[in-house]
């Protein structure tokens, strides 16, 4: 498990630098996580980026579990994080999501 936990890592490093151009959602500190059945969400205490509520985790992501747990582990250890959208269409939405996670513990 931590073998792949490293890999999705490395994978989400590799995914940042093909999207951090155009792609940028928010950046700041996870405060709140909700899973629910209309899906995975979170309150994150902005420095910049979009202003909206909720960032909502993409519902069709093949590896969603690992998504979970890399945010829950940004929650518990108050990383602070960057979130991308790789199809990234404004913040004018009522819901704005994303697909891309970059995690930093300074």
């Amino acid at each position: 498990m931590k073998i792949n936990l490293f890999f999705f890592l490395g994978f989400l490093c590799v995914s940042f630098n093909t999207f951090a151009t155009d792609t940028f959602v928010v950046k700041g500190k996870i405060s709140e996580m909700v899973i629910s059945p209309k899906g995975t969400f979170v309150f994150v205490e902005s420095e910049d980026g979009c202003k909206s509520t909720y960032y909502y985790l993409k519902e069709n992501l093949k590896d969603k579990q690992e998504y979970i747990l890399i945010l829950k582990e940004a929650l518990t250890s108050n990383f602070n994080v960057t979130l991308h959208d790789s199809s990234f269409s404004g913040c004018e939405k009522n819901k704005v999501f994303f697909d891309v996670l970059k995690i930093q513990n300074y």
